[in-house]
């Protein structure tokens, strides 16, 4: 598989794409940060249907979030490395997959 050497060089990591799947699969079911919170910072509505004011909190509980049928299919729950392909990664909504909790945001 490596030719020669019993293992990869650095130059060819970026050929093992389902190795990267995997590792991108395994914190969607179980992430490291369960859960992460946010502040509204005006006052909006969330979804359509749910009024927050300003300095309000929300708690975004991780796994529910990575385990959404309406972005994950109807079989979220199931380990499947193929959510992270090329084309599947681009499909996904913004902010639907959060590993390690929200990155700091600049204001």
């Amino acid at each position: 598989m490596w030719g020669d050497a019993a293992e990869p060089a650095y130059g060819q990591m970026a050929r093992l794409r389902h190795v990267r799947r995997v590792l991108d699969e395994s914190p969607r079911l179980w992430p490291t940060a369960p859960a992460f919170s946010r502040e509204a910072r005006q006052d909006t509505v969330l979804a359509g249907e749910h009024p927050m004011r300003r300095g309000a909190w929300a708690l975004v509980l991780t796994p529910m979030l990575h385990r959404d049928p309406e972005v994950w299919g109807a079989d979220a729950g199931r380990f499947d490395p193929d959510r992270f392909d090329a084309q599947a990664v681009r499909s996904h909504p913004p902010h639907t997959y959060k590993p390690f909790g929200r990155a700091r945001e600049c204001a």
